[in-house]
């Protein structure tokens, strides 16, 4: 009885253990399947992000490196721009800014206008500041003068004012009689040039400046003829009396000099006109002739000054003569051409429109 219960009892227990081992086979080849399909599925998973993290790693670092390059890019357009704008015309600097802005490139042609037309405006804009500093406009006309300038104006001057009747500079005019009212110089001459009559006479030394000067016209084909030289004190009061007779001594004053106040009483002037113009004899339509354009530029290099000038006549007293010409020798007269003053201007002598005691 209790050998068979030891039986039943190995029996079971071989049963038991047969049992076990199937059961251990299969929970091993479950625990063994089990754990392949998940490592391989994990595997690849972390592969597959591992492969994404590097993935996006690198296209992380492709687009920093790429925001790095359009950045540098950027900057060294902006660079490029500025030096371009401080270097105006250089081609190469302007290329490259049109690169690097993807702008199209310009033609040296299309450069060239462009920087043409800047430069256009700058003078411009630099014209109206320097109008607008000045505060005058384009075509504003200079003021006329109605002062007399002084000596100081023209420092050195390279001759001043005399009262001596036999000098060169000696000033006559409504405030500066000669003296004696009668002068008359004693080296008077017939000067060698076309005259409308015979017997005309200057100083010596105008004579021969004057011949000089005809004869520089001539050889431009500007003939001129010498139409009143030296006129004594008689013959001044003569010419005088005449105009006051028909005009009255205003109207005689505004003409004709006073005898002893009178240029051609000096011997230094000279009345020149025209060999033949047919529309201007003496007046001052000659200033505008070919002859009297010439005499204008020209007349300073003989030793000559137009004595009346346009626009003078409250400095002067006497209206605008273009043929009226005065010697004074060749520095003076330089001088004065260059100054464009009158004699009491550059020789800072008082104005004078009207004789003493008028109005």
């Amino acid at each position: 009885m209790i050998r068979r219960r030891r039986l039943v009892a190995v029996a079971l227990l071989a049963l038991v253990l047969v049992g076990a081992g199937w059961l251990g086979a299969s929970l091993v080849d479950a625990l063994r399947g089990g754990d392949d399909e998940p490592v391989a599925e994990e595997g690849a998973s972390l592969t597959e992000r591992a492969s994404d993290e590097a993935a996006e790693e690198e296209s992380g670092e492709v687009s920093s490196a790429q925001d790095g390059a359009a950045d540098a890019s950027d900057e060294d357009a902006a660079d490029d721009a500025r030096s371009g704008a401080g270097d105006e015309g250089d081609g190469e600097e302007t290329t490259e800014v049109a690169e690097s802005t993807d702008e199209p490139e310009r033609t040296e042609d299309e450069r060239t206008e462009e920087d043409a037309v800047g430069a256009e405006d700058d003078d411009a804009s630099s014209g109206e500041d320097a109008a607008e500093e000045d505060g005058t406009a384009e075509d504003e006309p200079e003021p006329r003068r109605t002062e007399t300038v002084g000596p100081e104006d023209f420092y050195p001057p390279v001759s001043e004012a005399s009262s001596d009747p036999d000098s060169i500079h000696v000033l006559v005019n409504r405030l500066n009689p000669l003296d004696p009212l009668d002068h008359q110089p004693d080296d008077l001459t017939t000067p060698q040039v076309r005259s409308s009559y015979d017997g005309m006479l200057l100083r010596e030394q105008a004579a021969d400046a004057l011949a000089d000067l005809f004869s520089a016209s001539d050889a431009e084909g500007l003939l001129m003829t010498l139409t009143s030289a030296y006129r004594s004190y008689g013959y001044q009061q003569q010419l005088y009396d005449g105009r006051a007779a028909e005009l009255g001594v205003a109207g005689a004053d505004e003409y004709t000099a006073r005898p002893g106040h009178s240029e051609h009483q000096t011997g230094l002037a000279a009345d020149v006109i025209a060999y033949d113009n047919p529309t201007c004899g003496m007046g001052a339509c000659f200033g505008d002739t070919a002859e009297g354009i010439w005499l204008a530029e020209n007349a300073h290099r003989f030793g000559f000054i137009i004595r009346y000038q346009e626009g003078t006549e409250d400095i002067t007293g006497y209206a605008y003569e273009p043929w009226h010409l005065r010697y004074v020798g060749e520095e003076t007269a330089e001088a004065v051409f260059e100054a464009g003053v009158t004699l009491e201007e550059y020789w800072g002598e008082p104005a004078a429109p009207r004789y003493p005691g008028e109005e």
